[in-house]
């Protein structure tokens, strides 16, 4: 009976270790895999005149926090 525990607990330490190994990807099995560039296009070009001339039609608005309590 202590024999069959004592499997079953070390097949319950290995079960929890592979998933955690699973996820290591590439680093923790023999390689062979494919690399990821970065791309300096990934990031959208921001149009700054765009974006000022966007935040100029915005209308000033004036905030009353006490506003509802008066």
């Amino acid at each position: 009976m202590k024999v069959i525990l004592a499997i079953l607990g070390i097949l319950a330490i290995v079960a929890t270790a592979v998933p955690a190994a699973a996820q290591m990807g590439n680093k923790a099995g023999g390689g062979g895999g494919q690399r990821q560039e970065k791309k300096e296009d990934a990031k959208p070009k921001v149009d700054e005149k765009g974006y000022k001339s966007s935040l100029d039609r915005i209308p000033d608005q004036k905030y009353d926090p006490w506003g509802k309590v008066r």
